[in-house]
């Protein structure tokens, strides 16, 4: 995997949900990446818009995973991608109120794993993922109670790939 060195940032807030994102350094995040790479698509475009849909649905009720996810594969990893289309962005659930949000891709294998599409979009999440789980665990990341919700603090910047 590439080198990817970058902040996790608070996309957006809102009552019932807090986004987060990775924003690589000198780059656009990760999801207005994914936005990017299919609003002009005449083929994937109502896809993307559904997947929008679903989460701005998300930021009204929190994370309900029996409406908007895909079931989970391997590990902690879930897929934004309700109804029957191949586009799938990537994210990874933290309760009913926080989310982070990478990228993703047209999945055009069975298991995401064998997707060239989408495995680097996963494997990055995954491996970030990994990385908070193990912050949080040291103590270099908390969950604080910021104006009655709770926020990740502590060091939120990270090198994940081959960084050398």
């Amino acid at each position: 995997m590439n080198c990817y060195k970058g902040r996790l940032i608070t996309y957006l807030e809102t009552p019932e949900l807090t986004i987060y994102t990775f924003k690589p350094k000198g780059e656009e995040c990760l999801f207005d990446q994914f936005i990017s790479k299919f609003e002009t698509d005449t083929v994937y475009r109502n896809d993307l818009d559904i997947i929008l849909t679903a989460i701005k649905e998300l930021t009204k009720r929190g994370i309900d995973h029996r409406r908007f996810f895909r079931k989970k594969g391997e590990g902690p990893i879930d897929a934004i991608s309700p109804g029957t289309n191949d586009l799938r962005l990537y994210c990874v659930s933290y309760g009913k109120n926080a989310i982070i949000i990478g990228n993703g891709g047209i999945k055009k294998a069975r298991r995401v794993q064998d997707c060239p599409n989408c495995r680097p979009h996963w494997e990055f999440l995954s491996q970030l993922d990994a990385m908070i789980q193990d912050r949080i665990t040291c103590g270099d990341i908390t969950w604080q109670e910021m104006n009655g919700k709770q926020k990740l603090t502590g060091d939120l910047y990270f090198e994940i790939g081959n960084c050398g």
